[in-house]
Formats: C-alpha cells, sequence, structure tokens
C-alpha cells in the first residue's frame, strides 16, 4: 500500500510514480535516480523521492512517519510548487533540492541531524525559518529569492558554504560563532551595512562576496570591484583603521577632457559660480578647481584641449577618478576623443560621461544637452533635456 505523500503526488500530477528497489551499501542511488521514483526500505518506509519538472504539483504535506524515514529529497523545477509543509522532525534527512519552485514561505523543522546540503534557490521565498540549528548542514543556498532578512540560530557548526545571491536582505543575524564558514555569498541585496561581528564570528572564511550592496561609500567602491571573493582582508583593514579614529575620505578626483573651446572650462564655472561665463580664455596645461556637492569635495581637472598638451594628460590620469569627455556636436566628426576606449592611439581610461553640446535648432542630435555654447559666440548656455 502506497503512503499518503506518493499518492499526493500522483492525484496532482496524473502520473504514477515509479518504486525502484535499493540496492544495499549504495547510498548515492538512493538520491539520483530517474524522474518520478521513490525508494522505500523493506518495511514500506520512504528513503528517496524524486519528482523534477511537474506543472501539476502545487502543495505537499509530509506526513510525521514520512518524516522519520525519509534521507534523499528532490523536488526542484516544479513551478507552481508553492506549499510544503513538514510534520514532523527529519532526523536521516541528508540531502534536500527544493530550487527552481514557487515557494514563498518554507520553515525546516528541528531535528534535522544529518542534514548536509539543502538548495533553496531561485523560489519565492520571502521567509526561511529554522526552529532549529542544522549541526551536519555544510551548504546551504537560498539565492535569487525575495528575503529581507535571515537569522541563522546557534547549532550550524559545520555550515562551510552560505549562498544568498540577489535577494532583498537587510538584515543578517548569524550565532555567536560559525567554526566552518569559508565562504559567505551576499552579493545584490540591500545590506546598507555589514558588521565585523560576521568576520569574527567566522574564523576561517576564505570567500567573502559582497558587491552590489547600497553600503557606505568607503566600502562599496572598493567591493563593487573584488569579483574573487577576496573581501575579507579589505574589510578587515576598514575595520582596524575605524579602530583608529579614522574617518572616510569624501575627496573625490574630477578630469574634464575634451578637445580645445568645447566647454570644459565654462562647465566648471557654471558648477562652482553658479553662471556662466560671457568671456573666457583658453585654458593653458591644466586648471584646478573644487567644487562642494553635498558630503562630497570634487577636485576638478580642467584639462587644456589643445593638441600640444595631450601628450601630457596621461601623467594625471588614474583609474580611480571621474572622467567627462566633453564634445561639439556642431564640430566633432566623430563621437570621442582621443581619451575615449575606442580611440586607436595610446592609454585610453575609461570614460564615465559623455557631456555633447550643441546650439539650439541645430540638426545634430545629442542627449542629454546639458550646455552648449553658440557656434562663433561668447556665450555659454544651458537647456533642459
Amino acid at each position: 500500500m502506497k503512503n499518503s505523500l506518493i499518492a499526493q503526488i500522483e492525484t496532482q500530477t496524473g502520473k504514477t510514480l515509479t518504486r525502484l528497489e535499493r540496492l544495499e551499501g549504495n547510498s548515492v542511488v538512493l538520491r539520483y535516480e530517474h524522474n518520478h521514483s521513490y525508494i522505500c526500505d523493506e518495511a514500506g518506509n520512504l528513503l528517496s523521492l524524486y519528482v523534477r519538472e511537474e506543472e501539476g504539483l502545487s502543495n505537499l504535506l509530509f506526513p510525521a512517519e514520512v518524516c522519520t524515514s525519509l534521507q534523499y529529497l528532490t523536488l526542484s523545477e516544479n513551478k507552481n510548487l508553492n506549499q510544503i509543509n513538514f510534520e514532523g522532525p527529519l532526523p536521516n534527512l541528508r540531502y534536500a533540492n527544493l530550487s527552481e519552485c514557487a515557494l514563498t514561505v518554507i520553515t525546516i523543522p528541528g531535528g534535522c541531524f544529518s542534514l548536509r546540503k539543502l538548495y533553496l534557490n531561485k523560489n519565492k521565498l520571502s521567509k526561511v525559518h529554522f526552529e532549529e540549528g542544522c549541526p551536519a548542514l555544510e551548504l546551504f543556498d537560498a539565492s535569487q529569492n525575495q528575503l529581507e532578512t535571515l537569522e541563522l540560530l546557534p547549532g550550524f557548526d559545520k555550515l562551510a558554504y552560505l549562498f544568498l545571491v540577489d535577494n532583498k536582505l537587510r538584515t543578517l543575524q548569524f550565532p555567536k560563532i560559525l567554526p566552518s564558514l569559508e565562504t559567505l555569498h551576499l552579493r545584490g541585496n540591500q545590506l546598507t551595512n555589514f558588521s565585523e561581528d560576521i568576520l569574527t564570528s567566522s574564523p576561517v572564511l576564505q570567500s567573502l562576496f559582497l558587491g552590489e550592496n547600497p553600503l557606505p561609500d568607503a566600502m562599496r567602491g572598493t567591493l563593487d570591484t573584488i569579483n574573487n571573493g577576496k573581501s575579507t582582508l579589505f574589510l578587515e583593514r576598514y575595520f582596524k583603521d575605524l579602530e583608529k579614529g579614522g574617518t572616510p575620505d569624501n575627496e573625490c578626483k574630477v578630469l574634464l577632457i575634451g578637445n580645445g573651446n568645447v566647454g570644459k572650462s565654462c562647465l566648471v564655472h557654471r558648477l562652482v559660480n553658479n553662471k556662466f561665463l560671457e568671456k573666457w580664455e583658453s585654458t593653458h596645461a591644466i586648471s584646478l578647481s573644487q567644487y562642494q556637492l553635498n558630503e562630497y569635495l570634487l577636485n576638478l581637472w580642467d584639462f587644456a584641449g589643445q593638441d600640444i598638451y595631450h601628450a601630457t594628460h596621461r601623467l594625471f590620469m588614474q583609474s580611480e577618478a571621474i572622467y567627462l569627455a566633453l564634445w561639439d556636436c556642431e564640430t566633432e566628426e566623430k563621437l570621442y576623443t582621443p581619451y575615449h576606449p575606442t580611440a586607436k592611439k595610446g592609454n585610453t581610461p575609461t570614460t564615465n560621461c559623455l557631456i555633447g553640446l550643441t546650439m539650439p535648432g541645430s540638426s545634430v542630435k545629442a542627449a542629454p544637452l546639458l550646455y552648449y555654447r553658440p557656434k562663433g559666440g561668447n556665450t555659454a548656455k544651458k537647456t533642459c533635456p
């Protein structure tokens, strides 16, 4: 006689599941088997369940007697499976793959003493609740969900790999010690801060990914460029500097580049003095100015655009800077300067912003039109996009 769980699945899917024979001494067979199959022991206790890619599957209730014996569970890629409930502890469960379903909430019952790998990625989860720790869990993946918070209770001593990529996480609650945690992947969340306690509670942490989070600027600028998971060294130095009384550096270098007479100096004057120049003189070499933008101080480097100065510009350029490349839409034949990445000669830094300048009524289109200087005139003006 089939147990109630198998009957539930067959009723919802309209398919008959195949009971496979267990090969003694080979636990791998319990885990990797054919779709729409299950394995029981001699007494009829369910050991393994494997059902994937079934659109008819929507909700499942695991009776207490099933929870007691179950060892391997695969229910991945069931696009309409939105609810799974366990009526009892899962003391023998070793592996659970519930990825790529439609789950919104799930509770992992207490008593999961044997669970080693848990996959909940690519669902619609807003809440994952552990009733207690999972002392044997080594890998937990809940990436690509809608989690805003996650709490891990004490008792995750063997957790080595934790993947929480592309959620909406704002807070994390970890136990005081995660002695085995080696990899923590938090890219693409909504974390506005990262606690030093997570580092101190993870003594063997090797790979930490924190990019694409709205962290403080002093953190984010560096962490967004670290793609190899080596954020721990940077954060350790960062927190040590804070202990010494260090303050964030809110100064930023801004380089204005472009050919002569395209309006670089007029743009600087407009920012610094809030007005346009009626007359101007060509810049020679470099002109330096400062502009306060909220809590940031922008150091503006206005480079002369004449060809004779181009060779010296690279001496002042660096990767950690903002580049504003300006051009005259009426006179420039190409929409790049010698500094643009598509130029064929020289070392070319990445351009962060392009500003096109043109005159009213021109047939040349540039978007957005931020500033322009009438052709042949001495007045720099502004238009709204």
